[in-house]
């Protein structure tokens, strides 16, 4: 338990340095075990609201639920609906810059988070972004242990790593800076990352032989295997509740159904048979491309 103890050591002096002076501070919360542990360790230091957002009955929002008396920090549900998305959209895709369905669907969480945030006085939310790319989160990883091993993994998330700002984080700070809300992002600091990048790739996607601890075990050819493992250990020994440890990874737009519902209006705004008409099958880009085209 060496490295696991040296990692919450580290994510603990990240987060107390991102919050000093905070007596209180949000929480962007889809009950995944990157921003549950986040929380959980907040709590030594400042007291915690957690956000969660989510349409009715989202995958994030029942999680959340279900462990919600076991996690020591408050839990604010904010429920959204396809009205409000709808609404919402150009406001996002303003902040973004750019008709990506993929930045759109992840931000609006995020702006949603933010905003109940600000009107509940805070300024200043942790988040748990990072831990995808430092730990073997993503199902593409696994695409590439199968097809060149896990120096191809290794390799794939050090990229990732390397262009995170650009490609999403600031993003997330864009959309949560139109509620006048400081995103931070704990899992990203310095030291930390440099001893994480040192862990072997093998303890991050772990092969597991027989019956494993965990029940989110991936199928790669013929074996199983377990992303983000050294995490969820770590996570364990500080408390983090079984069933967040043992939930499969699930991207924000799909946990929190931000990608669902923008994909439902499009159908119902005529998009998918319009892009059929001109020869396009990506008709939700079709529908952000012309939101975004409305609002130039």
């Amino acid at each position: 338990m060496e490295k696991e103890e040296e990692m919450i050591r580290l994510l603990e002096d990240s987060i107390s340095k991102s919050i000093v002076g905070e007596k209180a501070v949000g929480l962007i919360f889809s009950a995944g075990v990157d921003s549950t542990l986040i929380g959980v360790l907040a709590c030594k230091f400042t007291s915690v609201s957690a956000y969660n957002v989510g349409i009715y009955g989202s995958v994030d929002s029942e999680y959340a639920k279900k462990v919600e008396k076991d996690l020591g920090f408050k839990v604010n549900f904010v429920e959204v609906d396809e009205e409000e998305i709808e609404k919402t959209l150009s406001t996002v895709l303003k902040a973004i810059g750019e008709p990506n369905p993929l930045k759109v669907a992840v931000g609006l969480p995020f702006y949603f988070a933010s905003k109940a945030a600000s009107k509940d006085g805070f300024s200043v939310m942790l988040c748990g972004q990072g831990p995808d790319e430092l730990f073997g989160g993503y199902a593409r990883y696994l695409t590439d242990f199968e097809n060149k091993g896990f120096d191809g993994v290794a390799q794939s998330m050090r990229n990732d790593v390397t262009n995170l700002y650009e490609s999403q984080l600031q993003y997330d700070e864009k959309v949560c800076k139109l509620n006048n809300m400081t995103l931070k992002f704990p899992f990203l600091n310095k030291d930390l990352v440099e001893y994480v990048s040192k862990i072997p790739i093998e303890e991050k996607i772990r092969v597991v032989a027989g019956k494993a601890d965990y029940d989110c075990v991936d199928d790669v050819g013929e074996l199983e295997v377990i992303r983000k493992f050294i995490l969820r250990e770590a996570a364990k020994s500080v408390g983090v509740p079984d069933p967040i440890l043992n939930r499969p990874k699930k991207a924000a737009q799909y946990g929190s159904g931000t990608s669902k519902v923008i994909e439902k209006l499009a159908r119902k705004r005529g998009y998918k048979k319009m892009a059929l008409d001109e020869g396009r099958t990506d008709y939700v880009r079709y529908y952000i491309e012309s939101t975004w085209n409305e609002i130039k």
